[in-house]
């Protein structure tokens, strides 16, 4: 079983993440203000709306079908945030550059706490 055949679910009993978490990675990756981002592996969309609330366009990747649709549902209201279901090997053509790479900078922040 996969996290994209159970994407409902997934998306219901994953914790948040804590907004203090995303003010710091920006103060930290020193993100201008209406930066560009791209969210790898962007599951249900909970990280990427967090950042699009804060101003930034952000683009979603997501290689699993269901997981990427439950994001789009969640980042509807935000225009700058969008969602492609797509590989990091093989992204889609609006990856061309960003200021931010979520999946980098999460991943090193327990480090720098």
């Amino acid at each position: 079983m996969s996290f994209d055949e159970v994407a409902e679910l997934y998306d219901a009993v994953r914790p948040a993440y804590p907004e203090q978490l995303f003010d710091d990675l920006l103060t930290i990756a020193a993100t201008p203000d209406r930066g560009r981002v791209i969210d790898v592996g962007a599951g249900t969309g909970q990280a990427t709306e967090q950042l699009a609330r804060r101003g930034l366009s952000v683009l979603a990747v997501e290689p699993a079908p269901q997981l990427a649709e439950r994001a789009r549902l969640r980042l509807a209201p935000w225009p700058n945030a969008s969602v492609v279901t797509a590989t990091f090997e093989d992204p889609p053509a609006e990856a061309d550059s960003f200021t931010l790479s979520r999946v980098t900078v999460l991943y090193a922040a327990p480090v720098l706490k």
